[in-house]
C-alpha cells in the first residue's frame, strides 16, 4: 500500500501488516457512505442553466452596458410651469369689446377695491356721467327734494349716451316739479281765499255790531209801542199815530231779522271758503307728492341703468 497519509476515523482499528498499516473492514464506514453521496452528485450531468449560466450572465451585463451607451436619458425636460405668489396677479377682462377711451391709473400704481381702471369707448361723456351719478345719489337719499334740487345741477344737454331716454324723463319730471313750485298756482288761489275769509270775518264783526244796535232800537220801539197802545186806549193819541208807531216797530223788527240773516249767510260763506281752502291744500299736496314720486321713480330707474353702464364700459379693480 502506498505511504500516503490519510485521515481515518478513530473508531476503525488499524493493524500492522508487513510493516504497513492495514484497515480491518467492519462494514461500510461513514466515509464510504459520504463518498457515495458525493460521487452520486458529481456523477449527474448539470443542467444547461448551470453549464451556461456564466455565459448568459456576461451576455446580460454586456447588453446593459451597450444599451446604456446608446440610450441616453435626457438631462433637461421641457415642460410648462405656473408660478404663483401668495398675492397672485388678477386677470381683468373687459365685459365689452372695443377701444380703451381712458385709463385712470398709472403704471405700477397701487389700486383699491372697486377703483376705476379704464373706460371703454362709448357715446356717453364721462364727466357728465360722474356728475349725473352724484346728482342721482343726492336725490335718492334726499329727505327734502326742494332743498336738494337747489344744490345739484342737471342740464338739458347732458351727454348720457345709452341713458339718454331715461335721463330725458328725469329732466322733464324735475322741470315740471320746479315749474309747479315756482308758479305755485295753488298758493295764489289759497291766498286769495284766505283774504276773502278775512274780509268775511271783518264783515261779520260789523254785522254783529249792527245787530246789537238794531236790537237796542227794537227794544226802544217796543217800549214806545206799548206806551202808545195804552194811550190809544185812553184816547190820548189818535189811532193814526198809534198805527205809525206800530209800523215803525215792524220795520225795526224786519231790520233786525235781516241783519241776522246776513250774519248767517256770512258764516255759511266763511265755511265754504274754509272747505275750498282745505280741498286746495289737499290737491296741492297730492300733486306735489305725485311730481316728487315721479322724480324718485325716474331716479331709481336711471340708477339701475347707470349700474349697467358701469358694468359694461367701466373696468374696475376686483
Amino acid at each position: 500500500m502506498p505511504h500516503n497519509d490519510h485521515q481515518f476515523d478513530d473508531d476503525i482499528p488499524v493493524y500492522k501488516l508487513n510493516g504497513h498499516n492495514a484497515l480491518v473492514s467492519q462494514g461500510p464506514s461513514r466515509y464510504e457512505l459520504r463518498s457515495e453521496e458525493v460521487e452520486d452528485i458529481m456523477s449527474r450531468m448539470p443542467s444547461w442553466i448551470i453549464r451556461r449560466g456564466t455565459t448568459v450572465l456576461w451576455m446580460v451585463i454586456t447588453l446593459v452596458f451597450v444599451g446604456a451607451y446608446f440610450i441616453h436619458y435626457p438631462d433637461t425636460l421641457a415642460t410648462s410651469v405656473t408660478i404663483s405668489s401668495s398675492d397672485p396677479p388678477v386677470k381683468i377682462v373687459s365685459p365689452s369689446s372695443g377701444k380703451i377711451q381712458r385709463i385712470f391709473i398709472n403704471n405700477n400704481q397701487a389700486v383699491k377695491k372697486n377703483e376705476n381702471i379704464c373706460l371703454m369707448e362709448n357715446p356717453a361723456n364721462y364727466h357728465d356721467m360722474v356728475n349725473l351719478k352724484q346728482a342721482l345719489a343726492a336725490l335718492d337719499t334726499s329727505s327734502s327734494l326742494d332743498r336738494t334740487l337747489k344744490t345739484i345741477s342737471i342740464g338739458q344737454h347732458m351727454q348720457s349716451g345709452e341713458l339718454q331716454g331715461a335721463y330725458t324723463d328725469l329732466y322733464q319730471s324735475i322741470s315740471q316739479y320746479q315749474f309747479f313750485m315756482e308758479r305755485d298756482f295753488f298758493s295764489r288761489k289759497l291766498g286769495q281765499l284766505q283774504s276773502q275769509v278775512g274780509y268775511q270775518s271783518q264783515l261779520n264783526k260789523e254785522l254783529q255790531q249792527r245787530d246789537v244796535l238794531l236790537n237796542q232800537q227794537l227794544v226802544l220801539e217796543k217800549n214806545k209801542y206799548l206806551a202808545d197802545s195804552s194811550l190809544v186806549k185812553e184816547k190820548v193819541i189818535a189811532p193814526l199815530e198809534f198805527d205809525n208807531s206800530r209800523k215803525e216797530l215792524i220795520n225795526r223788527q224786519m231790520n233786525a231779522d235781516a241783519t241776522r240773516s246776513v250774519i248767517l249767510e256770512n258764516k255759511l260763506q266763511q265755511t265754504e271758503y274754509q272747505k275750498t281752502i282745505t280741498d286746495l291744500q289737499q290737491q296741492k299736496t297730492q300733486q306735489q307728492n305725485d311730481l316728487a314720486q315721479r322724480i324718485r321713480e325716474n331716479v331709481k330707474r336711471l340708477l339701475g341703468q347707470m349700474e349697467v353702464w358701469e358694468q359694461k364700459y367701466l373696468v374696475k379693480s376686483p
